[in-house]
């Protein structure tokens, strides 16, 4: 004969091939090697509001051969002409790149080879660790 079981007279038997693995819920937080929270610390938030801003001044006048840069020492400057005017040793480029270790005290003068000419556009970046990056965009006068 044919024995029929309803529902509830089955029970659910551990299948010892299958593992469970504990759940994890999202609001857990993270502690790492240390014991501090890791998941829940707004540090670095707090460090992104802290950055000061670089001092930036650019002098570049027309007719002059040369371009004066003010920020401060140990800080990367780029500077990007509309022409190739910058020297680069002998070479003449477009773009210039200052590395931190070069700007000792601050101040950069860059050479040129032709003469600003009016309406000539200079674009420098300054960057420096702990510092906002800060862009300025010079139209020759």
């Amino acid at each position: 004969m044919h024995s029929t079981t309803t529902p509830s007279d089955v029970q659910p038997t551990l299948n010892p091939n299958s593992t469970t693995q504990p759940t994890v819920t999202p609001n857990d937080s993270v502690k790492d090697q240390t014991g501090t929270d890791t998941k829940n610390d707004t540090s670095k938030k707090a460090d992104r509001k802290a950055k000061k801003t670089l001092p930036l001044k650019v002098t570049a006048r027309k007719g002059k051969k040369t371009v004066t840069i003010k920020t401060l020492k140990k800080a990367v400057v780029k500077v990007t002409a509309t022409k190739k005017v910058i020297y680069k040793g002998k070479k003449v480029t477009k773009r210039l790149t200052i590395p931190a270790k070069k700007n000792k005290t601050g101040k950069i003068v860059i050479k040129l080879s032709k003469p600003l000419n009016k309406n000539m556009k200079l674009k420098v970046t300054v960057s420096k660790k702990n510092y906002q990056t800060k862009k300025q965009t010079i139209k020759v006068k």
